[in-house]
C-alpha cells in the first residue's frame, strides 16, 4: 500500500484510488503492483521515557562491533558501486546510437531539438564514427525502466478474489477426498 501512496504523491494516482482499493465491493481483486522499498520504511531509533534502561558492557560491545563491521562491510561496497558508475561514465558511445537513445525516451521532442541536445562528438580515428563519452549523455536518459508507461491501477492485472481462492480451495479439498474414497 505504501507503493500506491508513492504514485499519489508522484501525480500518477488520485487520493481516491486508496478508498476504491480498500472498498471490497467496489474491488474485489487487487491489483498487482510492486512493493515499496524496505530502506526508508525501517523503525531505526525509538525510545521510552518512561523506562529507565542499563546495559552490559560486554554486550555492547559485542552489538557495537557487529554493527561497525556491517558498516565496514556496507562502506567498501558504496565505495565500489561508486567507482563503477564513474568508470561507466567515460566509455565511449556512438554519436547516432545516443540521438536514437534519447529520441526513444523523449518522443514529445523533435528529432531536430534531440539532436541539438545530444553534444557534438569526436570522429573516431579507426573509424569514421562519431563519438562521445556515455557521461554526455546519460543525465538526458531516464532510469531504467522510468521511462515506461504508467498503467494506473485499476486497469491492471488483479489476483484472485478471497471468494475465488476459497471455492478453489474448496475444489482441490473434494477431489483430494473422493481420490482418497476411490483408492482404499
Amino acid at each position: 500500500m505504501v507503493s500506491i501512496l508513492f504514485t499519489i504523491g508522484r501525480g500518477l494516482e488520485s487520493p481516491d484510488v486508496i478508498t476504491k482499493l480498500l472498498d471490497i465491493e467496489f474491488t474485489p481483486r487487487k491489483p498487482q503492483y510492486d512493493m515499496a522499498s524496505e530502506l526508508p520504511l525501517v523503525l531505526h531509533d525509538c525510545a521510552y521515557d518512561t523506562m529507565k534502561m542499563t546495559f552490559t558492557p560486554s554486550v555492547l560491545n559485542r552489538v557495537y562491533w557487529d554493527i561497525e563491521s556491517q558498516w565496514e562491510a556496507a562502506s567498501l561496497r558504496t565505495a565500489m558501486l561508486k567507482n563503477h558508475l564513474e568508470a561507466m561514465k567515460s566509455l565511449p558511445v556512438e554519436r547516432s546510437q545516443a540521438v536514437e537513445e534519447v529520441q526513444k525516451r523523449l518522443k514529445h521532442k523533435s528529432r531536430e531539438e534531440v539532436e541539438k541536445m545530444v553534444p557534438k562528438a569526436v570522429v573516431d580515428k579507426n573509424s569514421t564514427m562519431e563519438m562521445l563519452l556515455f557521461n554526455d549523455i546519460w543525465p538526458l536518459l531516464p532510469p531504467s525502466g522510468k521511462g515506461l508507461k504508467h498503467i494506473p491501477l485499476m486497469q491492471r492485472n488483479t489476483a484472485f478474489s478471497v471468494q475465488e481462492k476459497m471455492a478453489s480451495t474448496l475444489r482441490k479439498r473434494k477431489a483430494k477426498e473422493a481420490n482418497a474414497e476411490g483408492n482404499p
